[in-house]
């Protein structure tokens, strides 16, 4: 018994001992309270950051609603909008009135208060004035009363003395008269001096200020007193501006500057510009500065042409390995170039060299005809030898074009000889009808730099235009007529495509045939055979076929899927505007059926690498 309770508790020791430990699930318990009680603060904090959002959603939905309700009461109708424009208008105009009126009201009432003040003053000074004067009628009574007491007491003597008195006191009172009026005069002779002498300081400065915006806007006018302006504007010789800063630092403006306002004066007396005018000035001379600098860099010299228009007039200036110049000086330098090679050349040797290069142009031209003439030949062949389901082919012609004059018909008849073979009197005739030529085209387009007109003058492609013929299959042979713009109109939809697109197949087909023969045929349409029936397209691509030509082609509804057609591959694009994505579903045509890739066997069996496509994040593919 006691070896069973010890192997008992021998087997409790091991138990326990095999027991994990408790220490860890009560520490995930003390942190999983304090998750709880954390997670329990934090759904209090949301609750009521959500309260808080709800109330601001109402907030705003009613401050929203407010929004509305006020535009709605005050909204413009669109037929008002000119008319409350002009009431506002009005009332901005009214507004500005009544202020100046309110500013002029408060200023006379200001005025008006000072004259109050002064009349109040000059009341209470009559008043003083008139008690002065009752106390010293009070006085001259008494004074009077005992004049006339003492006249009677007193005898002749005494009104002798009394009547010389009198006549004192009148010679007093008129001096004072004349006292008073000199004073007055006085009064006023030192007012209007005042006057005169601040009417003199007003005009002095009125002066001073005028004198020195004169000489502002005098000085102002230095980038007009250049040399090459006044030439410009054919001023007399001598005119210089004032180099000096002290030629301004009198009052009256320099003789020099005079000279110069006047001589422009008169030189732009007659100019009346416009707005419109000083616009197109500023177009021609934007355009004269770029064809100066596209002929000067097309010159190879190194030129380079620079202006600057800061100070109200563009100078232009042409820097070379001498310095920069203006453009006068410029023009005489290379004139002078030009007058110094051509003095290099004699008259014999000016005609050897200009036979030599028409003999080179002529050569150039002779050449350049007979390649074309072999590539329409070649064209005409190939159309000639396709025919439409009907029967009917095109043929094409490179005939002279019908504006050309005999003479110019004369001319195109000897450069289709050889070049050897003209003589002297061919090439002075020949000479003597592009010299016509270019002073014609100068005569017509002044500014257009003479590179471009010995290019225009001697483009030969315009000496010559396409000539179509319509080739019909008939009881007697082939009947050709000429494919006008009105034989075309009455041609069938299907005819009327097959006209246009032969010739364009036929010229890819002469091209492409000087190329290496393992190199695509590859002929590019966009929106290929719009507007053309089903038949008409599988004319056409029967047409491709026969010439040999890999089409590229897009379209709205545009299938390869004809018998005639070996092989094609289409590509389906289709547009959803819900995800703004594009889908493209590959269809191969193999001359039987058309076949779908569905699930990508045709794009792996075409060796595609498979980079259309890309994976997501959640595995679902998107387009690449």
């Amino acid at each position: 018994m006691a070896r069973a309770q010890a192997r008992a508790d021998a087997a409790l020791d091991a138990y326990a001992a095999a027991l994990p430990r408790t220490t860890g699930i009560t520490q995930a318990l003390s942190e999983l309270d304090k998750a709880t009680a954390r997670l329990r603060a934090t759904r209090d904090a949301a609750d009521a950051c959500q309260a808080a959002y709800d109330e601001s959603v109402a907030a705003c939905s009613v401050a929203e609603r407010a929004l509305r309700r006020t535009a709605a009461e005050h909204a413009i109708e669109i037929e008002r909008v000119d008319a409350v424009e002009t009431a506002t208008r009005g009332f901005e105009t009214a507004v500005r009135e009544l202020v100046a009126r309110r500013r002029e009201h408060a200023r006379q009432t200001e005025t008006a208060q000072a004259a109050a003040d002064r009349l109040t003053t000059a009341a209470e000074d009559e008043e003083a004035a008139l008690d002065t004067e009752r106390a010293a009628r009070r006085r001259h009574t008494e004074e009077a009363a005992g004049l006339e007491a003492l006249q009677a007491a007193v005898g002749v003597e005494a009104q002798e003395v009394m009547r010389q008195v009198q006549e004192a006191e009148d010679g007093i009172d008129a001096l004072a008269g004349e006292a008073e009026a000199a004073r007055v005069a006085q009064h006023t002779a030192i007012a209007g001096t005042a006057a005169a002498e601040a009417r003199r300081t007003a005009a002095a400065e009125a002066r001073s200020v005028a004198a020195a915006e004169e000489k502002d806007t005098a000085r102002g006018l230095r980038p007009y007193a250049a040399r090459e302006l006044l030439d410009i504007l054919r001023c007399p010789p001598g005119l210089a501006w004032p180099a000096q800063e002290a030629d301004w630092t009198g009052e009256a403006l320099p003789p020099a500057a005079i000279a110069v306002h006047e001589a422009i004066l008169s030189a732009t007396r007659d100019l009346t510009p416009t707005e419109t005018s000083l616009k197109q000035s500023v177009t021609r001379l934007t355009k004269a500065l770029d064809d100066l600098q596209a002929q000067l860099a097309a010159a190879g010299q190194d030129y380079r042409p620079e202006w600057d228009g800061s100070d109200g007039v563009i100078v232009v200036r042409v820097a070379d390995e001498e310095g920069p110049l203006s453009v006068a000086a410029f023009a005489q330098k290379i004139a002078a170039h030009r007058r110094d090679q051509a003095e290099l050349l004699s008259a014999s040797e000016q005609r050897i060299l200009e036979d030599a290069l028409l003999t080179r142009l002529a050569q150039q031209i002779h050449d350049r005809t007979v390649d074309a003439r072999d590539l329409i030949r070649r064209m005409n062949t190939d159309t000639r030898a396709r025919t439409m389901s009907s029967g009917t082919t095109v043929g094409v012609n490179w005939l002279l074009a019908d504006h050309l004059d005999d003479e110019q018909r004369g001319v195109c008849a000897l450069l289709d000889a050889d070049a050897a073979r003209l003589g002297p009197g061919g090439l002075a005739r020949v000479r003597a009808h592009f010299a016509a030529q270019i002073k014609t085209a100068r005569a017509r387009h002044r500014d257009q730099p003479y590179r471009e007109l010995l290019a225009e003058v001697l483009d030969y492609r315009h000496w010559r235009q396409f000539a179509f013929q319509l080739v019909r299959p008939g009881e007697s042979g082939r009947t050709e007529e000429r494919l006008t713009r009105a034989r075309h109109s009455r041609l069938s939809g299907g005819e009327q495509s097959v006209s246009l697109h032969l010739p364009l197949f036929a010229a890819a087909h002469a091209m492409l045939n000087s190329a290496d023969p393992h190199a695509p045929r590859l002929l590019a349409l966009d929106e290929a055979f719009a507007g053309v029936d089903d038949n008409g397209r599988g004319e056409l691509m029967s047409l491709a076929v026969q010439f040999d030509l890999d089409l590229f082609m897009t379209g709205y509804d545009l299938w390869a899927a004809h018998a005639s057609v070996s092989a094609a591959a289409h590509y389906d694009l289709a547009h959803t505007a819900v995800d703004h994505t594009v889908s493209a579903l590959l269809l191969v045509w193999d001359g039987d059926r058309l076949l779908a890739d569905d699930i990508g066997d045709l794009t792996t069996a075409l060796g595609s690498p498979g980079t259309r496509r890309v994976p997501t994040t959640e595995g679902a593919p998107v387009a690449g």
